[in-house]
């Protein structure tokens, strides 16, 4: 009998390694696991920057190829802005609003406003002087 219980003891011994093996195991696995997912989200975030930077730059070097001035005009008559709209170009019959884009980088929510108000014609002309008074007659003065 005594044989049995020290056999058993032995057993439970045995399986209380085991599962103390496991759980460490699985400990240094899931502190891994959140090693690599900060590490991950570092570098999403740091190719997130690159690519924000990257479309930044081909905003102000747009002007400059000769694509451009094949689509819309000289360069010259291209003005940068950034934001929220990159570019406004005046051409001699239309002044055309220019947004540039990389990648599969898509237009913000600001951008899709600005272009309906585009779209729907939704743009006026003011003038103000150096009071801030308006010029313009179609602007409210009583401000």
């Amino acid at each position: 009998m005594i044989w049995v219980v020290l056999a058993l003891a032995l057993l439970v011994n045995i399986l209380g390694a085991f599962i103390w093996k496991f759980r460490i195991d699985n400990y240094r696995e899931r502190n891994n696991c959140n090693e690599l997912n900060k590490k991950l989200t570092k570098i999403t975030n740091t190719l997130a920057s690159i690519r924000v930077k990257h479309g930044q730059t081909w905003e102000n070097f747009v002007p400059l190829m000769a694509k451009f001035e094949k689509i819309l005009g000289p360069k010259g008559n291209a003005i940068f802005l950034g934001q929220p709209i990159d570019l406004v170009y005046f051409n001699d019959n239309e002044i055309v609003f220019v947004e540039v884009k990389t990648g599969n980088s898509r237009l913000s929510t600001r951008q899709r406003h600005i272009r309906n108000l585009v779209k729907d014609r939704k743009i006026r002309w003011a003038e103000v002087n150096d009071t801030l008074k308006s010029v313009s007659p179609d602007i409210d003065q009583t401000s």
